[in-house]
């Protein structure tokens, strides 16, 4: 029947990601900046500099101003090399440390010895964007272009665009991953390639076969051993598939399964998931919650799956020295929906589900805390870069932590034809949702953290408030995208 192919739409960005392949990698000429040379103009008499006679211990490690501001304090010298661990599709709400389950204990405790961000945002709801506003230090509205937006008419990829592992390569650090999604590899044209000195990716051909945890550990211990063997700093971005769907986790880990009554899909054939969301309007709310409890039940199996092949990599790392002297950055590009607002997936809508991320740090000497700041993607390498010595670039539009006011807006956006845009505005715990269709809604995330009580009323001074702020980046937006027609934008 036809009716049984509308799923596809939700797999063709990752479906389309190898026709997007194209174009020359940058070949400039890697450069190390000069760590005795301190840029910042900042004279507040109480920073250290190199004027202090202490410092020739490791002057790269008390030049830096932003980094003496830095939320990120160590106890003794900085770390000079950078983990960056992310976790795809991992609702934050779904983890231990903020629910107080156990499918994930060994993050949870990984997390407990780290500076974790409590609010902290995706720019969007999809992998490649969550990626490139993480590695651009920009918005995609920012950027002005939509990754695999299937409208012609709309700008899509660049041939060439610099970003964070070029950066830190061209700072004179070793740069590599370790990747189950085609999203991070060298391949030319794959815009999170450039800069990266070697990659370990799965090339997989459609959403059925990407890798699960297990191969992140037959894969990343070597390269991270490789990297610590050659004794220069070092990057390294491990990223995990799980727990995207389909789902993986092995039949030991499956047993709450169990005490549920059947249904008639195979969740973990892509083929029958997809039917199950056709269906699922048409479903008595019985069968519904029934689905909804699979679906619950699979995707805790598979993050305490995931979880424990993390614990067998991170006994791995330490064994390999690739812990000492390094920051570890914990992140998640962006959450699932499990129909909380009419839908299953992510790049479905801009709610906390689909949209609330992880992000945290980790060091041996760093202290661990909890920050309430309100962070976005771009913000990590803001954060990141002057920890670690390496110049800040001018094309940042997030910041670091220590910057951000407590009444920051926040936007996400999402795109994809023919699907309503999708956009979301945030500040102090109220949240505005809006489709281009004009369909709108207001939460107070204080009081609602499942954002499932619209609040929405064009008089309230809030949502006028947000409203000011998201009509100027729908203007934006306009700006690149003019035939976008956002319906009855205002309050």
């Amino acid at each position: 029947m036809p009716v049984r192919c509308e799923w596809l739409f939700l797999l063709a960005p990752l479906l389309l990601t190898l026709a997007c392949r194209g174009g020359d990698p940058d070949d400039s000429a890697t450069t190390e900046p000069d760590s005795d040379t301190d840029t910042d103009t900042d004279t507040d008499t109480d920073t250290d500099t190199d004027t202090d006679a202490d410092a020739d211990a490791d002057a790269d490690t008390d030049t830096d101003t932003d980094a003496d501001k830095s939320l990120l304090q160590f106890d003794g010298d900085r770390p000079h090399n950078l983990l960056v661990v992310s976790f795809d599709t991992l609702r934050r709400d779904r983890i231990g440390f903020w629910r107080g389950t156990s499918d994930t204990e060994f993050l949870d405790a990984r997390l407990g010895e780290a500076v974790v961000l409590d609010d902290a945002r995706s720019c969007t709801n999809w992998t490649y964007a969550s990626f490139l506003c993480m590695m651009s230090g920009q918005s995609m509205v920012d950027l002005e272009f939509e990754p695999i937006s299937n409208d012609a008419d709309a700008p899509g990829l660049p041939s060439q665009l610099d970003l964070m592992p070029l950066w830190l390569q061209q700072a004179g650090l070793q740069t590599a991953v370790v990747s189950g999604s085609p999203y991070l590899n060298k391949e030319p044209g794959i815009l999170t390639g450039e800069g990266l000195d070697s990659a370990v990716y799965d090339d997989w051909g459609s959403s059925a076969d990407f890798p699960g945890a297990d191969w992140i550990l037959a894969n990343a211990p070597e390269k991270a051993a490789e990297l610590v063997a050659d004794g220069r700093p070092w990057y390294l971005q491990i990223h995990y598939m799980d727990p995207h769907t389909p789902f993986k986790a092995p039949d030991a880990y499956t047993g709450a399964l169990d005490a549920l009554d059947p249904i008639p899909y195979d969740l973990r054939d892509p083929i029958e998931l997809g039917e199950a969301q056709v269906d699922f309007p048409r479903m008595t709310p019985e069968e519904q919650a029934l689905v909804v409890a699979h679906v619950e039940a699979e995707y805790a199996a598979d993050l305490h799956y995931m979880d424990d092949q993390f614990a067998l990599l991170w006994q791995a790392l330490e064994t390999a020295g690739a812990l000492d002297d390094t920051l570890v950055v914990f992140w998640s590009d962006h959450g699932e929906q499990f129909w909380e607002h009419f839908s299953f997936g992510h790049s479905q809508g801009m709610y906390q589900e689909e949209n609330r991320v992880l992000m945290a740090f980790w060091a041996q000497n760093l202290p661990a805390a909890r920050l309430d700041v309100p962070a976005l993607h771009q913000d990590l390498m803001p954060t990141v870069f002057p920890i670690l010595g390496v110049p800040d670039q001018t094309t940042w539009t997030g910041q670091a932590l220590h910057a951000l006011a407590s009444d920051r807006t926040r936007i996400g956006f999402r795109y994809s034809s023919p699907s309503p845009a999708r956009a979301m505005a945030t500040s102090e715990g109220k949240v505005l949702t809006y489709s281009s269709n004009g369909r709108k809604a207001f939460y107070d995330a204080s009081t609602d953290p499942g954002e499932l009580v619209d609040l929405y009323d064009a008089a309230d001074p809030q949502v006028i408030a947000l409203w000011e702020d998201l009509s100027a980046e729908l203007d934006r937006i306009n700006g690149y995208i003019p035939h976008l027609v956002f319906q009855d934008s205002g309050p």
